[in-house]
């Protein structure tokens, strides 16, 4: 029997953790990927200079 944690009530950072120690395991996978694509912003390729500017500024 194959019991799995629950991947939707772990932290981001346990899950980080689970998937880098269960490279196989696509269900955690996904759940990652899930959670990164829905954190992140999408991205204006005309604003990619002014966002290098403030990397670079520390901002």
């Amino acid at each position: 029997m194959n019991n799995k944690p629950n991947f939707a009530s772990m932290a981001t950072e346990q899950l980080i953790k689970y998937v880098l120690e269960h490279r196989e395991d696509n269900d955690a996978f996904y759940e990652l990927s899930d959670r990164v694509r829905a954190n992140g912003q999408p991205l204006n390729i005309d604003e990619l200079p002014e966002i290098i500017r403030r990397k670079r500024q520390g901002q």
